[in-house]
């Protein structure tokens, strides 16, 4: 399928992811790293282990120093994000009508991502980075074993380079990839080879991130902090709280309420379906119950790999933006909700969608009330120092 066969097919996701950012795009607020950058004009994201992401705001910019031209950084997010995953949806071979409407943008619409699509400037890298960790899945499901591996390595690279903590989404789309197979009249033996295969292509891919670039670009006290990974057994005490820390983050308030619906979700249909699987497979019992047993564990499997691997580092970003796992949540759950044989359970991912809108329309709303209340502030100090001199 062409580009434009894409877009003409997925049109009405497209609209949809449009008008979910229209809140962010209307509230029109500088967000954390855009206040330096929208005054000083400054890139510096190789330093971090970005300089893909450097490469693309260079581009973009058309200018040595960084300019915002936003919000088509964000309208570019969103078209990739969106487009990738129906590219996805489509080379799954999905059953439900859902799937050109809903499905494409289940990872746009996780509650913790809108922290990172309301950056200015990094909105466009961060979506980019998504993307590079589903389109190789897509592109390469039906290819050979060596294929998928080299492919997957080479955009988990790409996707390090742009945004590191896209990575922890692999989980996700590689057991979705599972899971369909499965369900699907795939061969067992195929579907445990392509998992492992996705694993093994991600450390790999990780490894030659860390062996080449970390150390040829990251340079700096908070770059290299956040990136160190505990290194003790005293330290491990600290990990259960960066544990503690970060799941707080994930299921907290009424977007960690849909989370954890979703998650719900995931767990009691992976389960059927197990049953199912074991109903109907021919294969041999250690295939069946390997095969089991991560159907089982998959929900499970997301959602620590979402934090787990974030709760090893000594010092960890604490906020909602590292938590990009939390979309796959989404879209996982929706997946498994909507090729499920009962069409009264296909009606709640069109609840959650609903919600999820709903609370892009109150953060937007919460990001111009407090634009307006800084401006009201500074003008109240702003007069009492005029009356004091």
């Amino acid at each position: 399928m062409t580009l434009s066969e894409l877009i003409k097919k997925y049109r009405w996701s497209l609209i949809l992811g449009f008008i979910y950012v229209l809140p962010i795009i209307i509230a029109n607020r500088l967000y954390i790293d855009d206040l330096g950058r929208s005054a000083d004009g400054y890139y510096r994201l190789s330093e971090n282990g970005r300089p893909l992401a450097d490469a693309v705001l260079h581009f973009l910019s058309f200018s040595p120093v960084a300019s915002d031209i936003s919000p088509y950084t964000l309208l570019i997010s969103v078209a990739v994000i969106v487009l990738s995953t129906a590219y996805f949806c489509e080379a799954l071979n999905l059953r439900s009508k859902l799937a050109k409407t809903i499905l494409p943008i289940a990872l746009l619409i996780s509650p913790n991502f809108l922290e990172n699509l309301s950056y200015k400037f990094d909105s466009v890298t961060m979506g980019l980075s998504v993307a590079a960790i589903v389109f190789p899945i897509a592109f390469s499901i039906n290819r050979s074993q060596k294929v998928k591996f080299a492919i997957t390595s080479f955009f988990i690279i790409i996707s390090l380079c742009l945004y590191q903590a896209s990575i922890n989404l692999i989980a996700s789309i590689a057991l979705i990839e599972f899971y369909i197979r499965l369900t699907h009249g795939y061969s067992s033996i195929e579907a445990i080879k392509t998992i492992f295969n996705r694993v093994g292509a991600t450390v790999v891919g990780y490894a030659l991130y860390s062996k080449f670039i970390v150390p040829l670009f990251v340079i700096g006290y908070y770059n290299t902090n956040h990136s160190d990974i505990v290194s003790s057994m005293g330290e491990l005490t600290r990990t259960l709280d960066n544990l503690i820390g970060l799941s707080s983050y994930m299921f907290m308030g009424v977007g960690g309420w849909l989370l954890a619906a979703c998650f719900i979700a995931s767990i009691l249909i992976s389960w059927t379906s197990t049953a199912f699987y074991f109903g109907s497979s021919s294969e041999s019992i250690g295939t069946k119950l390997l095969c089991g047993f991560m159907l089982i564990a998959s929900p499970f499997i997301i959602i620590i790999c979402t934090f787990g691997s974030l709760s090893l580092l000594r010092d960890p970003v604490l906020h909602p933006r590292v938590l990009i796992g939390s979309s796959g949540v989404i879209l996982f759950s929706f997946i498994l909700l909507c090729e499920t044989y009962y069409k009264t359970i296909k009606l709640l991912p069109i609840f959650a969608t609903v919600g999820c809108f709903s609370l892009s329309a109150a953060y937007g709303n919460t990001l111009t009330g407090q634009s307006e209340m800084e401006r009201n502030i500074a003008g109240l100090i702003s007069n009492d120092i005029n009356t004091l001199m």
